[in-house]
Formats: C-alpha cells, sequence, structure tokens
C-alpha cells in the first residue's frame, strides 16, 4: 500500500517528505530480512570475488560453476589440492571382495557435522538397516554456530547399534581412519567444491 498511495505523495512536501527516507529503509530492511543467508552470501562472495585478480579452483568442476555464474574465466585456475600420499603407502593392498565376505559391510562418513554435510539423511537411511549387514562410523564433530547443539540431535536420532560416532581425529591418521571402512559416504546435500577425504 505504502508504494502506492505514500509513494505518490513522496515528492509533494510535508508529511510525503517526512516518510521517503524511512518508508526506503523500511522497505530495504524488508527485503534483507527475507533473503535467504545462501542468497546474502552468494551475493557478497561474487561482489569479492569479482575484484580479485586471479582466483584459484581446486576442482575442474567449481571453476566451471564460477564461470556459469559471470566470473571472469581467464581470471581462474584450477589448482587442484596437494594430499600427502605417504601415510597410505604403509596399507597392505586388500581387494573389495577380501575385506567384505563373511561380515557386515563397513560404511564410513568424515567431515563437519552440520546440515549442509547430509549427515542427518545417512543416519537416518541406516535406520532402517538390519543391524547384523552394515556399520557405520561417523568421524567428525558439529562445526559453526549451532553445531555442538546440531551434532547433539544427530546423536539423538540414532537408534542403530552399528552406528558409531568417534567424533574428531588427528589428518595424519587418515589413512588409519579410511582402511576401517569398505565404503566412504559423502551424502552432501549440496556440491562438494574438493573434500581432501
Amino acid at each position: 500500500y505504502w508504494r502506492g498511495t505514500l509513494a505518490e505523495t513522496a515528492g509533494q512536501g510535508g508529511i510525503g517528505r517526512f516518510l521517503r527516507w524511512p518508508l526506503r529503509a523500511l522497505s530495504y530492511l524488508a527485503h534483507e530480512a527475507f533473503r535467504s543467508p545462501i542468497l546474502r552470501r552468494r551475493d557478497y562472495m561474487s561482489a569479492e570475488l569479482a575484484q580479485a585478480d586471479l582466483i584459484s579452483a581446486p576442482s575442474e568442476f567449481v571453476r566451471d560453476q564460477m564461470i556459469a555464474s559471470g566470473l571472469d574465466a581467464a581470471k581462474i585456475v584450477f589448482c587442484e589440492n596437494g594430499l600427502d600420499e605417504a601415510p597410505f603407502a604403509r596399507l597392505a593392498a586388500r581387494s573389495a571382495h577380501d575385506r567384505i565376505v563373511g561380515r557386515p559391510v563397513r560404511f564410513g562418513f568424515i567431515g563437519t557435522l552440520i546440515p549442509n554435510k547430509g549427515p542427518e539423511l545417512l543416519v537416518r537411511a541406516f535406520q532402517r538397516l538390519p543391524a547384523d549387514h552394515a556399520t557405520l562410523d561417523v568421524w567428525g564433530q558439529g562445526g559453526g554456530p549451532g553445531g555442538a547443539t546440531y551434532e547433539r540431535r544427530l546423536k539423538g536420532l540414532n537408534h542403530h547399534p552399528a552406528v558409531r560416532f568417534h567424533g574428531r581425529f588427528d589428518n595424519a591418521k587418515i589413512a588409519d581412519v579410511l582402511a576401517t571402512f569398505d565404503v566412504i559416504v559423502v551424502p552432501s546435500l549440496w556440491w562438494e567444491n574438493a573434500p581432501l577425504t
């Protein structure tokens, strides 16, 4: 309503002139309040990246997404994350068949326990599996604002005896942790840029 009647009188003096700035401020605040945090983050990141001289993308996928979003392709270079392979060298090679026959399949999740990483989807799905068919080891902890609360909620959803939460681990032990899995699950609800695990 104010955009019609009050906006028409905004330049005519009196109450219209008095209300012009507060109405514009209210309009802006209402618009910002109802925009999602994801959209605000996208807008902020796009503006910041547009000012960069060079952008390093950790995967070809991320590079393609940046270009598709309007960033200058000439400014974006693919530079894969490095990975220290030394911890894996001491592990004995095993075939997939040797690891699974005669026992439950061992699934694993490694990552920050936040909604967009999808651990809730994984834990909920596991509730439907018979306990003697598979196990799930969840490595990680809640992150960011509300992370501890989310982690507690996630643990509260679990009633499966073969789902275990382990918390964080020292990254030097990544090979040992991965060696305990038959299958690593990445149930992300958004695109992963270049996971390191």
